[in-house]
């Protein structure tokens, strides 16, 4: 586990100071915490059942975060690449209708439509009758966004 104190998730960190109070005293507790030493070195109880468990939670906790992360840096790179509610694609237009999804296969959909497949992104359609200031990623997502709210606001 390549963790350190500081990064043990709120709901185990009194368990992880309760066991390294056990087993290395009070001083040297506060030592290892200002250190912020590896968490695998602060105390060693990985081969008990209880540490094991302990471990995987960790573990799956860790995992969440690194799997959210990577879900915001694809949503950050899709819309740099001009994704965006109301823009067309390929395989129809984008509505918000689902939430945004990173597959086990590395496959992304914003929103309903797949974007990324095989290591290759996808391209958003620039209709023929827009002038050379919507071919800009940015100005698509905007002109998206703008759409989307001024039919929220007719329907209202």
């Amino acid at each position: 586990m390549g963790i350190r104190i500081s990064q043990v998730p709120k709901e185990h960190k009194e368990k992880v100071i309760r066991n390294m109070l056990l087993q290395r005293g009070p001083v040297a507790t506060v030592e290892l915490v200002e250190e912020d030493i590896l968490l695998a070195a602060a105390f060693a109880w990985a081969m008990s059942s209880e540490g094991q468990k302990f471990w995987n939670d960790i573990d799956e906790v860790e995992e969440k975060k690194t799997s959210k992360n990577e879900l915001n840096e694809f949503i950050k790179e899709a819309e740099k690449r001009g994704f965006a509610v109301g823009v067309k694609t390929i395989h129809g237009e984008i509505i918000n209708c689902y939430d945004h999804e990173l597959t086990s296969s590395g496959d992304f959909f914003y929103h309903n439509i797949r974007v990324f497949k095989n290591g290759k992104w996808l391209e958003p359609i620039v209709s023929s009758t827009s002038n050379n200031n919507n071919s800009n990623p940015e100005l698509l997502a905007i002109h998206a966004l703008f759409s989307e709210l001024m039919s929220s606001i007719r329907r209202n």
